[in-house]
């Protein structure tokens, strides 16, 4: 394997299994998909942001042009056309 590549934690399982059971790949890979437990990412909507600390992920900012509504990006207020940023007083320029 080339220097810096991690293996695919996948492959990996599969060949665990296999070695632990002496099966055929075909075999291990069938065995394998009952004992797999994807892991998380930790990545999410409300995960700690990584570039703004203390701030939650996917969340509107100050400085953001657009809305977070509903998991949709908007840039407008909602029921209006005029398109703003989320946040200051209506008519101001920040």
């Amino acid at each position: 394997m080339p220097a810096g590549k991690r293996p695919n934690p996948w492959i990996q399982h599969v060949k665990s299994v296999q070695k632990a059971k002496g099966l055929s790949w075909q075999k291990a890979i069938q065995e394998a998909r009952k004992t797999w437990t994807p892991k998380s990412s930790g990545f999410g909507k409300g995960s700690p942001s990584k570039s703004r600390p203390g701030k939650v992920d996917f969340s509107t900012k100050k400085s953001s042009k657009e809305f977070d509504r509903f998991g949709h990006r908007s840039r407008h207020a909602q029921g209006s056309r005029v398109k703003r940023r989320p946040f200051g007083t209506p008519g101001s320029h920040n």
